[in-house]
């Protein structure tokens, strides 16, 4: 879910251009799978460096978390989701850069959550442990897929010899807030936040999400 605000939030300058998100009523692309449609928001996020929109994110309608109502209203974690939950869709317009600074070519991607290994070559390298990957559409397909090698499987991205990271996260922001927003979250971030319906284990309710579009460095 997506607040209809008409109000645009600016926050980074750069060489005369501003980076900013807005919510969009926008079809989803028609080229996606009849799944991936029937289970996106009916807004999009609209991303734009100046007069130029590199890239679309459409939310879910409904993000699946396994923790419980009474956690959810306690805040979430980044283990309250599986390995390979679905949280939307990204349709890049122009290449832009992902947590890695690596390149991400025009396309649509599904994104699907990961989470950083325990190990010395990932230790301190982003805030928390939570990733979303992006799987290229005609890679992915409905069902969760249950172990990381299955995951990694789909998120190969033409030539590319790793996955592309997006660092995601839950936010303090409260629902109640006006959004869609860029905000500089985690410090040295610039990261979207929408609010997202939850459907925990016994029940339903909302948090805000958060997925880095700028990383530091």
């Amino acid at each position: 879910m997506i607040a209809q605000a008409g109000w645009v939030l600016l926050l980074l300058h750069t060489a005369g251009q501003v980076l900013e998100v807005r919510p969009v009523e926008r079809e989803a692309p028609k080229s996606i799978p009849s799944w991936m449609t029937k289970n996106l928001s009916s807004a999009a996020i609209e991303i734009r460096f100046g007069t130029e929109i590199p890239a679309h994110f459409y939310p879910p309608r409904m993000l699946v978390s396994i923790a419980t109502k009474e956690q959810l209203q306690n805040g979430l974690g980044p283990d309250d989701f599986e390995l390979g939950e679905w949280i939307g869709l990204l349709e890049v317009h122009r290449p832009v850069s992902d947590y890695r600074h690596l390149n991400v070519p025009p396309g649509l991607y599904s994104l699907r959550f990961a989470h950083q290994p325990d190990s010395d070559d990932h230790k301190d390298t982003a805030p928390g442990r939570l990733f979303a990957l992006l799987c290229p559409v005609q890679s992915d397909r409905p069902a969760r897929p249950k172990e990381l090698a299955s995951l990694l499987e789909r998120s190969k991205i033409e030539t590319r010899k790793h996955a592309s990271p997006w660092f995601a996260f839950i936010s303090k922001t409260k629902p109640g807030q006006n959004l869609p927003t860029l905000k500089e979250e985690p410090p040295k971030h610039q990261s979207i936040l929408w609010r997202q319906k939850v459907e925990t284990q016994d029940g339903q309710g909302e948090t805000v999400m958060g997925l880095t579009w700028q990383g530091p460095g």
